[in-house]
């Protein structure tokens, strides 16, 4: 069985369990609901392991048992893939868990493009292949991208049309989606000075809209 070390960690009100992982880029996000009237103290763990037997393994639901406390926490998914670490913090004592939740990809690698003033982001979620189009206010200089990330807080915000914020240069791009996503890109040149776009005004030729498309696969 493979390996790969994350962190977790609970949810504001100790009904979530959140566990992260990176695997060749991409981002995987576990998030298990515990069963009616279970709610464990909030903890965290820094260097929390995950085994599996392959990448696609970590998708759809699963459900989850195992124990939080007193200074570690194990968990078992589907009575195949073991996430088990040390606490950051020790709690009172130790719990059983138990309840069912679901993966998700949260970071994936993608390329981007500026193409007559507009950039333009391929990435890829859960198998679905997106395109994301940004036409900047102000406009930028058409300049080559590489090392797209896309990052989604969100995971069920990825389509339709949204504002945007962000910064074009002098190494990177960075825009910040409305509904949780995120694009960071690499600028092959740098360019002279940093450059604050956004995608909020009052009339139409101050607003930049982003136009998010899924592709079939």
């Amino acid at each position: 069985m493979l390996e790969v070390t994350g962190f977790a960690q609970t949810s504001s009100d100790g009904r979530e369990i959140k566990a992260n992982f990176w695997i060749d880029s991409i981002g995987h996000q576990y998030v298990g609901t515990l069963s009616q009237g279970i709610v464990v103290p909030s903890f965290s763990s820094l260097d929390a392991v995950l085994g599996y037997n392959d990448p696609s393994n970590l998708s759809g639901s699963m459900s989850f048992s195992g124990n939080v406390g007193p200074s570690s926490f194990s968990l078992c998914l589907n009575n195949k893939y073991p996430i088990n670490g040390d606490l950051s913090e020790s709690v009172v004592a130790q719990m059983e868990v138990r309840g069912s939740g679901k993966w998700s990809q949260i970071s994936s690698p993608g390329s981007a493009r500026t193409i007559k003033r507009k950039i333009h982001v391929d990435f890829n979620f859960d198998n679905i292949k997106y395109h994301l189009i940004v036409e900047p206010f102000p406009r930028v200089p058409e300049m080559p991208l590489t090392n797209a990330r896309v990052t989604r807080a969100n995971l069920d915000a990825l389509e339709g049309t949204h504002t945007f914020e962000g910064t074009y240069g002098p190494e990177t791009v960075v825009l910040r989606v409305s509904g949780g996503l995120e694009v960071i890109a690499t600028l092959e040149e740098p360019v002279p000075a940093g450059l604050e776009i956004s995608g909020t005004g009052e009339s139409p030729c101050l607003t930049s809209r982003i136009l998010l498309t899924p592709f079939a696969c």
